[in-house]
């Protein structure tokens, strides 16, 4: 997968035309609980980057793992 990938790309990688991402992050946010969302091999982090924008005014942790370039 390309390491600049948009939130679009992922949620297609998911399922095919859809926004589950952010439909899940809604549905667990309007329980009234704040969430933390950890992305592992997130590459440049675009993806994660839109996320954090859409839920800036809510209480949602964005957190990312990622080899570095000796795969460690």
């Amino acid at each position: 997968m390309a390491k600049n990938r948009t939130l679009a790309e992922a949620n297609n990688r998911i399922l095919l035309n859809s926004n589950i991402i952010e439909t899940t992050l809604s549905a667990l946010l309007a329980k009234g609980n704040a969430l933390q969302v950890l992305e592992i091999g997130f590459g440049e982090g675009r993806a994660l980057l839109e996320l954090a924008w859409r839920f800036q005014d809510h209480q949602v942790a964005f957190m990312a793992l990622t080899r570095n370039q000796d795969g460690l």
